[in-house]
């Protein structure tokens, strides 16, 4: 299997992640996960939109990368949305009560909304 990648692309107002994979398994965490959590800091706007909607299958230790992403995005004055979300692996958000922590619309155009919604 080939090593999991980000696709990272900046947009207006914000910068979209995309997964080039449909499996987040332990392995494939590791290989992006230093790079993610980077994100915040390198990424010319710490606004930050996940698209999960290629993820079929989600390691529990990317929820800690997720966690560790929108903290050092929101230690930056920006925030992190995930969107895109099936509907089996958004039900791993609610049982671990991350979707009380974390940010979510349900398409990438939705999470473009959010940061141009003012606040």
């Amino acid at each position: 299997m080939s090593q999991p990648r980000l696709i990272i692309s900046q947009e207006q107002g914000f910068t979209l992640v995309r997964f080039g994979t449909p499996v987040l398994d332990n392995a494939g965490v590791e290989a992006i996960a230093e790079q993610l959590t980077r994100l915040p800091d390198e990424a010319p706007q710490p606004a930050i939109v996940i698209d999960f909607s290629p993820v079929r299958f989600l390691a529990s230790r990317m929820l800690g990368v997720l966690v560790d992403t929108a903290r050092k995005a929101e230690a930056a004055g920006g925030r992190v949305v995930l969107c895109g979300l099936r509907e089996d692996v958004g039900k791993v958000f609610k049982i671990t009560r991350l979707d009380r922590v974390l940010a979510f619309a349900e398409t990438v155009d939705n999470a473009r909304d959010l940061f141009q919604a003012p606040e």
